[in-house]
């Protein structure tokens, strides 16, 4: 089932059953996910496509102060969350020095 989520005027989706397995895997909700776009030092590091879709990855603050490497696509004006995850040791070195 998709679940959308606004946040500061954006509309974001997951699929719910992806949502619980990337909690319990991480322990990062994709609500915790969605607040990286809105870090002014969020960086693009990634992009992939998969089953002929753009995926791109970002690494940015949460409002926890917790650094989250996020996973997502563009579906029409809604970004889909696909994987929330901690930030490792290099993507953290990589943030920081940007």
């Amino acid at each position: 089932m998709t679940v959308s989520h606004v946040l500061h005027g954006i509309k974001f989706e997951w699929d719910s059953r992806k949502a619980s397995i990337n909690l319990r895997n991480h322990r990062i909700s994709f609500e915790a996910g969605c607040e990286v776009f809105f870090d002014p030092f969020v960086k693009l590091v990634d992009t992939e496509t998969r089953a002929g879709e753009l995926r791109e990855a970002v690494v940015g603050m949460a409002v926890n102060w917790r650094l989250l490497y996020v996973v997502y696509t563009q579906r029409g004006k809604s970004l889909r969350i696909i994987s929330a995850r901690p930030a490792t040791n290099t993507e953290r070195r990589s943030y920081e020095n940007q």
